[in-house]
């Protein structure tokens, strides 16, 4: 074979090995490896949804051992995936998370211990956590020195170091919440329109104390004999909730228990020989409560509830010839309406 053919097999041979080194090491050069006991748990899941954010992709492993949360078998098990860095999270029984950050890149380990439960934490603001603690570490790519690591460093791995705004999630603490809804008018006084108005704070973690009003803008009606009668209520109340997830989620359901004080309005348009008349009262009313807010937009919530209310005792709706109805034996409610919420 010519010198020239020998020339061009070996330019072939070695483009096709580069091709494939830099196809292999692609990922590698922006991937990060998740390593923990619990990898389908809630916190993982944010950690790499944070992660995924950055642009970077992820990989999940669980140790080889419970104890390898040293600085060399995190490294060993970013370098057998071909990691750029592997992040460790360990659960303690103290309410903490562990979290290590072995980066290939500077060639460096960091660890920070973060709250897991307490005022204000939460999944969301330990992964926020572990993606500070990355870009702390990448931080020695922009230093005079060449860092020391084993693995070259990527653009985007050096546009992640460069600093940026903090992500901490912000927790609500007020909320104004208003909408309108509908009193059923359970044991025979028909369905009436409402509109609500309501202010809910933060007490702690996941509980909360709310102020609500509420007024009647289409009464329920009630036809009958000798005429018909109108019912209208005003509601002023105070509840205790609990939301089942933390209140940065974009799903957050909430039960209450409370109690409340309602004015009742009773206005009767009689025919002959009856003449109309009016009567009005105020009723104590325990109430309970479950609904859901969806945060579609930054500081804007969509909420759905419904409670359920007795008044003590039940208001008797009457005319002349007998009972039309009750009310509050009891009152069921439905609500829709936008939260605006305030933070710290």
């Amino acid at each position: 074979m010519s010198r020239a053919k020998w020339l061009c097999a070996l330019l072939v041979i070695a483009s096709v090995v580069l091709a494939s080194l830099h196809a292999s090491a692609q990922p590698g050069a922006t991937l990060v490896a998740i390593v923990t006991s619990e990898p389908t748990s809630s916190l993982t899941r944010r950690v790499r949804a944070e992660l995924e954010k950055l642009g970077v992709d992820v990989i999940v492993l669980k140790p080889p051992a419970e104890d390898s949360t040293m600085r060399a078998p995190l490294e060993q098990i970013a370098r057998s995936v071909g990691a750029a860095a592997a992040v460790r999270l360990v659960v303690s029984s103290r309410g903490k998370v562990e979290v290590w950050v072995a980066d290939r890149v500077t060639g460096k380990t960091v660890v920070r211990e973060l709250d897991a439960t307490g005022a204000g934490a939460s999944d969301a603001s330990v992964a926020v956590g572990t993606v500070e603690l990355l870009r702390a570490s990448l931080m020695e790519l922009h230093a005079l020195e060449p860092p020391r690591g084993e693995v070259p460093a990527t653009p985007k791995l050096e546009a992640l170091a460069l600093p940026t705004r903090s992500t901490t999630p912000t927790i609500p603490r007020l909320a104004l919440a208003f909408g309108a809804g509908t009193e059923l008018g359970l044991h025979g006084l028909g369905p009436s329109l409402d509109a609500r108005l309501a202010v809910w704070a933060r007490l702690v973690p996941r509980f909360g104390f709310s102020v609500f009003g509420e007024t009647t803008l289409a009464p329920s009606h009630v036809a009958t004999a000798d005429g018909a009668v109108d019912v209208r209520s005003q509601w002023l109340g105070a509840a205790l909730g609990y939301d089942f997830a933390d209140a940065t989620a974009e799903w957050v359901p909430r039960v209450s228990v409370g109690l409340a004080a309602a004015h009742v309005t009773t206005t009767g348009t009689a025919l002959p020989p009856y003449v109309g008349a009016s009567a009005d009262g105020w009723f104590a009313a325990p109430l309970a409560g479950v609904g859901i807010g969806w945060a579609f937009a930054r500081g804007l919530r969509l909420r759905a509830d419904a409670a359920i209310a007795w008044a003590l005792p039940a208001a008797r709706v009457r005319t002349p010839t007998g009972d039309v109805g009750r009310w509050g034996a009891p009152a069921l409610m439905l609500s829709l309406g936008i939260e605006m919420l305030w933070s710290r």
